[in-house]
């Protein structure tokens, strides 16, 4: 028996997640390590540069770890929002 409309609840998908998108925790991580340089950008050129030199610094196991973290992460979401539904489902049933 289907559950009725009422006790479905809609999640935020992990792809809207920007909590779950390594991209934007790298841009974040990028930034922070750009900041506190001695030189600050004057034009897009300088921070580009900055950007990329920080980037070509970074370690691809970093990067790795970052994003298979994220995979993690990920499961651990859609196993929370599994079991809760199966819960609501017995709930229910309960009811």
């Amino acid at each position: 028996q289907p559950l009725p409309p009422h006790l479905i609840i809609k999640i935020i998908t992990p792809a809207l997640s920007p909590g779950l998108n390594p991209v934007k925790t790298l841009w974040d991580q990028l930034s922070r390590q750009a900041a506190p340089r001695n030189s600050v950008p004057h034009n897009l050129n300088d921070l580009k540069a900055a950007l990329l030199e920080e980037w070509d610094a970074k370690p691809l196991q970093t990067i790795s770890l970052l994003v298979n973290s994220r995979r993690r992460l990920c499961a651990c979401v859609i196993w929370e929002v599994i079991i809760f539904k199966v819960f609501l489902g017995s709930l229910y049933n309960f009811l």
